[in-house]
């Protein structure tokens, strides 16, 4: 138990009555169950759902490291995004049908930037000139990108004096996935 409660950070609170802990907490102590456990099976529903970002990392390493013991854990979630950084396995279920994906062939890295509305057009340009695929919502464009080229494309706005507000780099693939199955239309432009 002792090394459970130390892997999930849970060394402050866990003698503490569970009725004052908060989801996180909460959600923690569940997986610290499923660790002790060792049980073969093991369903989550919305592990991930409403935590701080420290909980969140956690759970997610919690969630891998049962896995690679041998631990086969199904998991229930809405937050298609959260799940393509736990498996490269889902169930898709929609309208009492199932589909078995492996959406390994299906994931890309996505560099999502917002800029200053100002801007909006010139970054649009800077875009095209240089063929990166994006498409575009207001203020925010998530461009397609490899490995090496997140960096490349912020540069190559920052040298046009194009200021990004924000950005971050992520993985997306089930959300692809769950489109081309269910036919749902990006709202955005290419």
């Amino acid at each position: 138990m002792i090394d459970s409660v130390e892997y999930l950070d849970m060394t402050d609170y866990w003698e503490r009555n569970v009725k004052f802990y908060s989801l996180g907490m909460k959600q923690r102590t569940l997986l610290a169950i499923g660790l002790i456990s060792n049980s073969k099976l093991l369903f989550l529903d919305e592990p991930l759902n409403g935590l701080d970002p420290t909980s969140m990392i956690l759970i997610r390493e919690a969630i891998k490291k049962m896995a690679n013991n041998g631990q086969t854990i199904l998991i229930s979630s809405h937050n298609l995004n959260e799940i393509d950084k736990v498996t490269h396995d889902i169930l898709f279920i929609k309208n009492q049908k199932v589909w078995l994906e492996n959406i390994y062939g299906y994931q890309k890295n996505i560099l999502k930037i917002r800029v200053d509305t100002k801007i909006i057009n010139k970054t649009k340009e800077m875009l095209e000139i240089n063929r990166y695929d994006y498409q575009a919502n207001g203020t925010s464009f998530e461009i397609l990108s490899h490995q090496e080229d997140g960096a490349d494309i912020i540069n190559l706005l920052i040298q046009n004096n194009l200021q990004i507000t924000s950005f971050e780099k992520y993985i997306a693939g089930s959300e692809q996935r769950y489109k081309e199955l269910f036919g749902v239309k990006s709202n955005g432009s290419t």
